[in-house]
C-alpha cells in the first residue's frame, strides 16, 4: 500500500507539469498555433487529466484502505451533481452518439454525503457506461430517495458484468 502512495505522487508532480505546460499552449501564453496543433495539443491535456484522475483514484483506494479517507459532508441536491457528472460525460457520448437520460424521484432531494466523492463515483460510472456502450447506444442514470438515504443507478446496453462478477 505505502509503494501505490509513494509511486502515485511520484507519478502526480511530472504530470502536473505536463498538463500546466499544455494548458499554457492551449492558452497561447507562447503566441498562436494552427488547428493541427491545437488538436494535438488539447487530446495531450485531456489525456494528461485522465490520467491524473486514474492516479488520485490510487490515491483515494490506499486511503481507504489505512482506514485515512477523510469525508466533508454537507447537505446538497442529488439534482446538481447528477446534472455536472451527465453534462461531462455528454461531452464523451456525443462522439458515439449515445443517449444519456436521468430520472430522479422526487426531482428535488437533497442528500448529506462529501459532494465531491458523489460526483466522482457518479462520473466513473457514467464515463464506464459511455465507454463499453456501443455507438448509438443509451445511459440511464436514475436517483431515488429512500428515507434518509440516496439509490442510484446506471444502465447502459453495453457489454455488461457477468453475474458472478
Amino acid at each position: 500500500m505505502l509503494f501505490r502512495s509513494n509511486m502515485s505522487h511520484e507519478l502526480r508532480t511530472p504530470l502536473s507539469a505536463i498538463i500546466s505546460s499544455a494548458e499554457a499552449l492551449i492558452g497561447r501564453v507562447f503566441g498562436p498555433l494552427t488547428e493541427k496543433q491545437e488538436k494535438h495539443i488539447q487530446n495531450a491535456l485531456n489525456n494528461g487529466n485522465h490520467l491524473l484522475q486514474l492516479i488520485n483514484d490510487i490515491l483515494d483506494i490506499c486511503k481507504i484502505e489505512a482506514g485515512k479517507m477523510n469525508l466533508t459532508l454537507n447537505d446538497f441536491y442529488i439534482a446538481e451533481i447528477i446534472e455536472n457528472s451527465c453534462a461531462v460525460a455528454r461531452s464523451i457520448a456525443s462522439r458515439k452518439n449515445i443517449e444519456i437520460s436521468v430520472r430522479m424521484e422526487p426531482p428535488d432531494f437533497k442528500v448529506r454525503a462529501d459532494a465531491v466523492k458523489v460526483k466522482q463515483i457518479l462520473y466513473n460510472l457514467l464515463s464506464n457506461a459511455v465507454k463499453f456502450t456501443p455507438d448509438n447506444g443509451k445511459v440511464e442514470v436514475e436517483a431515488f430517495r429512500q428515507e434518509h438515504f440516496a439509490q442510484f443507478r446506471i444502465r447502459d446496453n453495453g457489454i455488461g458484468i457477468r453475474d458472478e462478477d
